[in-house]
């Protein structure tokens, strides 16, 4: 993909992590196998693709890296996908250590958290088990919606980037008392009858 970039536009200054991958089911019925599997596509090909392309896109002298999360990065509201959500909470972390390094460098990182998008993720979920499905509660968003805020948030500089901005507001709320964030997330989640 890398040479494929190279011989079609001449440098590479753009770079987007993204592929998925969830399985869904109680902690214990998620067996390692599956674990590792969700941390290698998840988490390490994101850091896989960025050590890949960095190098090109530091020679080019600008640039800019998307590195795509999840808002169930960002705060707990399901119990399913434990393994997808550490991933990607992962992601976060590492996507703040990569902006500080670049941050002399010219070179940009934008965290993208989407929540709830029309795309095939749903359909692509491996479900194992009896899942104890829960929602972020917010809209479905289109992704062509998603793209153009991508645009803007690139063009500005911004580093993260929720696919909602109630997200925004909700992420505030757990920082400020993550202990009551969560007890009332498992409140809201033992209320609701499982799929």
């Amino acid at each position: 993909m890398r040479q494929a970039a190279l011989d079609a536009f001449g440098r590479i200054t753009i770079l987007m992590n993204n592929a998925g991958i969830v399985f869904s089911g109680p902690f214990l019925e998620v067996d390692m196998q599956k674990w590792r599997r969700s941390l290698e596509i998840n988490l390490f090909a994101v850091i896989e693709g960025t050590q890949l392309m960095l190098p090109d896109i530091l020679s080019a002298g600008t640039g800019h890296i998307i590195n795509v999360a999840s808002t169930a990065a960002l705060y707990p509201y399901n119990v399913d996908r434990m393994s997808y959500n550490s991933a990607r909470a992962a992601v976060v972390s590492f996507s703040e250590a990569l902006a500080m390094e670049l941050w002399d460098k010219g070179i940009g990182v934008t965290i993208l958290c989407p929540g709830p998008t029309r795309t095939n993720m749903m359909e692509n979920v491996h479900f194992i088990g009896e899942p104890k499905l829960g929602e972020p509660g917010l809209p479905v968003m289109e992704p062509e919606a998603l793209a153009e805020k991508l645009v803007r948030a690139l063009r500005a500089g911004t580093f993260f980037l929720p696919g909602h901005e109630e997200v925004r507001e909700i992420f505030a709320q757990r920082g400020a008392n993550p202990d009551a964030f969560l007890s009332g997330a498992a409140e809201r989640l033992s209320a609701k009858p499982k799929a």
